[in-house]
């Protein structure tokens, strides 16, 4: 093999820890590139590794970590590296379990991260800020109390939705007075009529962030929260006045033609949507059925779902109306119920 010419502090980072959420299992990959530092033989079998230490403070927590050359093939590696040719430099790269990695007692304060590596003789220190975060692991929960709003000029209620981050470490204490920032991609918070939203103070003693959606405009808004390197989502619906309903099972799947054996027993939804589609949510419905089925065999036969159990042979439809406006209504496609 060959010989490093020079060890330059040039260095390449892949990828930053964004812990899963209630997960314990956050792996990155950590790139590294050494100008002029190129192997004469490219194919070598066993090219050099890279002896590679992950201090945290001043303690070491990792040791004697090997980087691995990188194939051109390798995910990961940027476009412009990709022609195996690395003409200005040597390319290593290690992946790595961070958080199976660090014991918890040391995950429980703010540390800044750094490698040492040692590469064909040479040493030398790079920062490692892109993998680092204080309160590694750190657990995020993100609720609203209401996840469908009315667009904020129709008047209606709810048009405000409050959402709560709730922060705690690995062992489930609450993470206090940590900075966090809401945003939204479509509305506002109202505290301050702004997209991006930091809660003064940051974290309370129970580990709680909140902020307050509102909205004048239709659509779905993805809320982002931000704190201590991670990252949850959430999506709030902001629709206007009820335009159309539609009978759908619990995930959200049209009600279509079906055959049915007499006896079984299924359940439908009647959910409400705006003029652009937008689901409202679960609405009040009179149940009824058509043609062959009977409608009582439904129960019950008011309320936001109900359930069928055919009690003999026959071809029809289930119908929801609407209870404030008839009007409004939906069928389920033609249902066939047999005796076996």
């Amino acid at each position: 093999g060959g010989k490093a010419t020079l060890f330059s502090s040039k260095i390449l980072y892949g990828g930053s820890v964004i812990p899963e959420i209630g997960d314990l299992d956050t792996n990155f990959e950590y790139m590294i590139i050494f100008r002029n530092a190129n192997i004469a033989d490219s194919n070598e079998e066993y090219p050099q590794d890279v002896n590679a230490t992950l201090y945290v403070g001043s303690g070491t927590i990792l040791k004697d970590y090997k980087m691995k050359k990188a194939e051109s093939s390798k995910p990961g590696i940027p476009s412009e590296l990709k022609d195996g040719k690395f003409d200005n430099g040597e390319l290593f790269y290690y992946t790595l379990d961070l958080l199976n990695e660090i014991p918890l007692v040391q995950s429980e304060g703010s540390y800044f991260y750094y490698f040492k590596f040692e590469f064909q003789g040479k040493t030398e220190k790079f920062p490692a800020d892109k993998i680092s975060g204080p309160l590694i692991p750190i657990n995020l929960e993100l609720t609203a109390d209401y996840e469908y709003i009315y667009e904020k000029t129709l008047g209606e209620d709810p048009a405000l939705s409050t959402l709560t981050l709730t922060v705690k470490d690995r062992k489930g204490s609450p993470v206090e007075n940590a900075e966090v920032i809401f945003s939204t991609d479509l509305g506002r918070f109202n505290d301050n009529f702004k997209t991006v939203y930091s809660p003064p103070g940051g974290t309370n003693s129970e580990g709680k962030a909140t902020a307050k959606l509102e909205s004048g405009s239709v659509g779905i808004a993805t809320v982002t929260v931000s704190v201590l390197g991670s990252r949850i989502q959430k999506e709030i619906t902001i629709h206007g006045v009820l335009d159309h309903i539609r009978i759908e099972y619990y995930n959200g799947t049209p009600v279509l033609g079906i055959t049915m054996i007499v006896g079984d027993k299924k359940t439908f939804y009647a959910r409400g949507y705006d003029a652009s589609d937008y689901l409202i949510g679960d609405v009040d419905v009179t149940w009824s059925a058509t043609d062959e089925l009977l409608t009582t065999d439904l129960e019950p036969l008011s309320g936001k779902k109900t359930r069928f159990t055919p009690s003999a042979a026959g071809t029809g439809k289930i119908e929801a109306s609407y209870i404030d406006n008839p009007l409004i209504k939906d069928h389920t496609g033609w249902i066939v119920c047999s005796e076996v």
